[in-house]
């Protein structure tokens, strides 16, 4: 009788396992729904390796961070819009392990030799602050602005991210106002 008890226990577990493993975590469910909110405010998400950002102590660390983006193209019919003049080059802002007044910003240092250009940096000291804390890169590359960030606390906050990438996003458009490109500097940026 026993036996028979402990088989069928046994036989349950088998079954039921497996469909607890596919069960989604509230931290899961946290992400899906920042990630929900962004897609509806139309930015981008991504993940990327934290040793691809150049962040100090996660060069040997497998931790993915999500960026959410503003592209500067939504479709090829914008492609005018493209901040192609020299003062919008890339950047890479990263969040130090501790606030120093020989950083840029406090908290914030230029990457490597991926400073923007001196248009940027009062908009930027302004913005900085607004990011979500555990936001750890800021980036303007060829597809956009970027904050990468762990993702932490409510979904208010991907709104208040998404306004500083559109004020960020301004302020790129308007340092790109002149030369205007030709559809061959075009093509090969894109």
């Amino acid at each position: 009788m026993w036996i028979a008890i402990v088989i069928i226990v046994l036989a349950i577990a088998l079954a039921v396992g497996p469909v607890m493993w596919l069960r989604t975590t509230p931290s899961q469910k946290r992400e899906i729904a920042f990630r929900n909110r962004a897609a509806r405010l139309g930015l981008r998400v991504q993940l990327r390796p934290a040793a691809d950002l150049d962040l100090r102590g996660h060069e040997n660390s497998g931790e993915m961070l999500a960026g959410y983006g503003l592209l500067w193209v939504k479709t090829p019919g914008d492609r005018q819009k493209v901040p192609l003049h020299p003062r919008n080059k890339p950047w890479r802002l990263r969040r130090e392990r501790i606030s120093h007044e020989s950083h840029f910003a406090g908290w914030w240092d230029w990457s490597k030799d991926l400073e923007a250009d001196p248009a940027w940096h009062d908009q930027l000291r302004a913005l900085l602050p607004k990011l979500p804390p555990d936001s750890l890169v800021v980036e303007n590359n060829r597809q956009g602005l970027w904050v990468y960030w762990r993702e932490r606390g409510d979904v208010k906050r991907v709104d208040d991210l998404a306004a500083t990438l559109a004020a960020l996003k301004q302020v790129g458009q308007e340092l790109a106002i002149e030369p205007e490109p030709d559809d061959e500097e075009l093509d090969s940026l894109l």
